[in-house]
Order: structure tokens, then sequence, then C-alpha cells
């Protein structure tokens, strides 16, 4: 400690910060996830076909759909920014069947589930038939649990992050350039599957009930007690279950989160991601 040197600050920043984008694109990479393409989208697709783009809760051109134009000369798209009205769902819904296939790309999700990920009742509604359509691909960009407002989709893939990085990932997987390597690593439905609604006009959303008060963030509190927790010796042996259950090969790991009137009282991880740590 007697004897230092300082540190050479020139060019810091850029060198602390030059293998940022390569991580992420990395990630990225290792991250996105082809759920389900029963409509063969990724086989089909190509520059002599009629393609279609829907941005939901986007109101202008995306990295993603750059890319597309770059390559697809005849893509088209259309958008349904949040707070779009129900007439203009119905329109780009039935503008889809013009198109040989229609890519329906979700942007600016909540990651928290109040108020239904940050999905309007008409995108919901949108998303639940559209998704049934045999020439659509859903692109869930951001959490992967809301895919459970349309566990019916025939082609569906996640890629668990909104940001340029990774939709450039996505638009290469959609191009062949690479191919998805990810696994879905939730249940996002109950089930496994949802039934598909006969086509008709945006009437109905199976979701659940509306509530008087929707909580739409999470806050952790400190004590226990402040979320309406009683017993505190409950959350002790949830403790040490899961340590046992872990220990004794019931499943690798997990993480439990648990919140009252959004105050989170109890969040923990337990074990590994998979048997082989």
């Amino acid at each position: 400690l007697f004897t230092w040197k300082d540190i050479d600050d020139k060019n810091i920043t850029e060198e602390l910060n030059k293998y940022i984008d390569p991580v992420r694109t990395m990630v990225a990479k290792a991250a996105v996830t082809l759920v389900a393409d029963d409509n063969q989208i990724l086989s089909k697709i190509n520059e002599n076909m009629r393609i279609g783009y829907v941005g939901i809760n986007a109101s202008g051109s995306t990295p993603l759909f750059a890319d597309l134009q770059d390559k697809f000369y005849n893509i088209k798209a259309e958008w349904l920014p949040k707070n779009s009205p129900a007439d203009t769902a119905q329109k780009i819904l039935e503008n889809i069947s013009k198109y040989d296939a229609t890519i329906v790309a979700i942007h600016n999700l909540n990651f928290a589930p109040g108020g239904y990920y940050g999905l309007s009742d008409e995108a919901l509604a949108f998303l639940q038939y559209a998704s049934c359509r045999n020439n659509v691909m859903v692109v869930l960009l951001g959490n992967a649990y809301a895919m459970q407002y349309f566990c019916g989709a025939n082609s569906v893939m996640i890629a668990y992050e909104d940001d340029s990085i990774t939709e450039h990932t996505v638009a290469d997987i959609l191009l062949r350039k690479i191919k998805a390597k990810g696994k879905l690593p939730v249940t996002a439905c109950i089930g496994g599957h949802s039934v598909c609604p006969l086509p008709a006009k945006l009437t109905s959303i199976a979701k659940e009930p509306a509530k008087k008060e929707t909580i739409t963030t999470l806050r952790k509190t400190m004590y226990p007690g402040d979320a309406g927790v009683t017993n505190l010796e409950a959350l002790n042996k949830l403790d040490m279950y899961m340590a046992r259950s872990v220990a004794d090969g019931v499943f690798p790991g997990c993480r439990i989160l648990a919140a009252k009137d959004g105050k989170v009282f109890y969040d923990k991880a337990f074990g590994y991601l998979d048997y082989d740590k």
C-alpha cells in the first residue's frame, strides 16, 4: 500500500465499455427462443413473398422492421400504438389476410404483470385472434409471461428484451443467418395451450376479470408485517422446505417472490438453473 501508481485514465471509459455490446450480442444470440413454428414461417419466408409487419405498442420504424425492410423490398408495416381504438386493430387484423407471412412484434412491455404487462384491451384481443392465423409469427420482445394471453399461437418467438441489439438478433434469425438457441425458462400458459377464437370482430378478451384497483408496480418492504404477514415462522419453514427440496433433488432450483397489494415481502432464490449447476 506504500507504493502505488496512478492509473492512466486516458480512454478509460472506452476501455471499460468496449466489451458491453459484444457481450450483449452474445447473450441475445443465446437467449432468443423459438417456442413454436407450426406455420413454418422461418422455413418459407423469402423476398418473393408479400410480407406484413405489425408493431404492437409501437408507432414508427423499429430496428427489427428496418432490418427486414433491407432484405424484403415488398414488406409493409402497420402500427398499433398504445391506446389505439378497436376499429384500428380490426382493420389491421383484416389486412393480415393480404400477406403470405406476417410478423407481429410486441414492443415496450412492462416487466411487472400489472395492467397486463402494458398491453391494452385492443392489443390483447388483436393478439388472440391474429396469433391463430396460419400466416403469422408473434415475436414477443419482453417478459415471457405475457405469452399467457395468446397461448394458442401457432408460431411464437420470445426475445426477453426490447433493445436494438436484441431486435437485430431476431432479424438475423428470421433471415436465417443464425438459428434460435434459447429455451423457454418459464411456464407461461396454464394447461399448455388456449383455445383459438373463431374469426370475428374484436369483441371479447380472454383475461382475468377486471379488479377495482390494479397494482402496476412492486416495491420491497423491509418488514413482512408491513405487507400484512402475521406468521413469520411460516416464512422460515418455507426457507427450510425449499432448501431441503433442492438438496434432495426434487428440482434444481427456483425463485419465489410473494407480494400483497404491491408490497414484496418474500423474494428468495434457491439452488441452480439446472442439475448440472
